[in-house]
């Protein structure tokens, strides 16, 4: 309720921020606060036509895939710079199996975006089901080259050698990960590195280590797993 007011009284801001926005969608998602909202954003757009943001946030509460998409490409017309709903067209080709589809939209997306972090795991997503494992993996390692305990690049080369049965080299990789960040901050590291072995356990599909291992740690992360 607290949350519901504070948010509220920022959607006629200016500039717009989506973020925001985003977020006020996100704490109640069903029919009738989607077309409550679908009101207010044709309220705001009537003076604010050409608003590339509110066209994209007037897409996320249409009543059909449709209908969003017909705002989504609006956006992208009005504001090429604005990455949201190329990332939301993107999304939608991606769920119905269109991956060159969705990898041109995405990539758009996370070009202008980079540091989203949403966008850039959703393009790594596309690019790896079509099968760009050579690629991603340089560019992985060239990232892990640059940040040292970038946790979320080496889950993704994990996934990546995994994915071409390499799975000595996804262990390979792993270890010295761990080892590196190990050293570099001991009490900082030991989740996040117990976390990415369970990753690892998992993808290689080992199973019985995974629950071996998990079982004798107590943490969320481990009771999850």
């Amino acid at each position: 309720e607290r949350a519901e007011k504070f948010l509220r009284a920022g959607l006629t801001n200016r500039p717009v921020l989506i973020q925001w926005h985003r977020l006020y969608q996100g704490l109640r998602r069903d029919a009738a606060r989607d077309a409550e909202l679908a009101v207010e954003y044709d309220r705001q757009l009537a003076s604010d036509p050409t608003n590339s943001a509110l066209m994209y946030l007037r897409g996320r509460v249409a009543t059909s895939r449709a209908e969003s998409r017909g705002w989504f490409e609006r956006a992208c017309a009005a504001d090429p710079s604005n990455a949201f709903p190329f990332f939301a067209l993107g999304y939608d080709r991606l769920a119905v199996g269109d991956l060159p589809g969705a990898r041109d939209l995405l990539g758009r997306a996370a070009a202008l975006r980079p540091k989203q972090a949403d966008f850039v795991e959703l393009f790594l997503d596309a690019r790896a089901a079509l099968g760009e494992y050579a690629a991603l993996e340089k560019e992985l390692r060239q990232q892990l080259v640059a940040e040292p305990v970038n946790y979320l690049a080496i889950r993704r080369l994990c996934d990546v050698l995994v994915a071409t049965g390499r799975i000595a080299d996804a262990e390979a990789a792993v270890k010295q990960f761990e080892a590196n960040a190990a050293r570099q901050s001991r009490d900082g590291t030991a989740a996040p590195n117990a976390d990415l072995h369970r990753h690892l356990l998992y993808a290689t599909g080992n199973f019985a280590a995974l629950e071996k291992q998990s079982a004798a740690e107590r943490s969320s992360a481990a009771s999850y797993a």
